[in-house]
């Protein structure tokens, strides 16, 4: 036969793919909580749906935000340090989304704590009683303090670096000397230092 005619036709888009974490992949702990939450690409993916949280199936970091085609998320703020994050990743297409994807997890570095400040008696106050107890702010990821009270700048002539575990407040043995400049240092401490 001569002239025959071409004929075509277009297949389905097919739903993608589900995809899984590369960095920081599955079950990896010591995570810096400044990471980026990065995923392997999917050949037919359009784009991807992430969710993250601090519970399984949790969106309290992030939810079901389209990042389009991109296979990297740079999170807006920190994640939390010491905790299990979970992340659910969607690929999608003109399709829909790719069905049954497995959340997947990773757990945070432990932070070193930030100082701490007295709160009674406050920095420079005068005329504080010898009985006085002293008292600070709570850190937020402190497991616990270590104390040091002198009598000068640096010294521990009244408390050596006592470990006072998680509490708040220290009420010394005896009173402080009168009319004495008492110096105070209060450090906080986790299993990260």
């Amino acid at each position: 036969a001569l002239g025959c005619s071409e004929e075509s036709f277009r297949t389905e888009t097919v739903i993608p793919n589900c995809t899984t974490l590369s960095l920081p992949v599955n079950g990896a702990t010591g995570i810096s909580i400044s990471s980026d939450v990065s995923w392997n690409a999917v050949t037919n993916a359009t784009g991807y749906f992430i969710s993250i949280g601090t519970t399984s199936g949790g969106t309290d970091i992030l939810n079901n935000q389209d990042v389009g085609n991109t296979t990297t998320y740079n999170p807006a703020i920190d994640l939390p340090d010491y905790t299990e994050i979970f992340v659910t990743i969607t690929p999608y297409n003109t399709a829909g989304n790719a069905l049954g994807c497995s959340e997947e997890s990773f757990r945070t570095e432990t932070v070193i704590p930030n100082c701490t400040t007295l709160s009674s008696p406050l920095d420079g106050a005068t005329n504080v009683s010898i009985t006085s107890g002293i008292s600070w702010n709570a850190v937020t990821n402190a497991t616990g303090y270590f104390i040091s009270i002198g009598t000068t700048s640096g010294g521990t002539d009244i408390v050596n670096n006592q470990d006072v575990g998680n509490a708040t407040t220290y009420n010394p043995v005896s009173d402080f000397p009168d009319d004495t400049d008492i110096f105070v240092t209060i450090t906080p401490y986790n299993t990260a230092g």
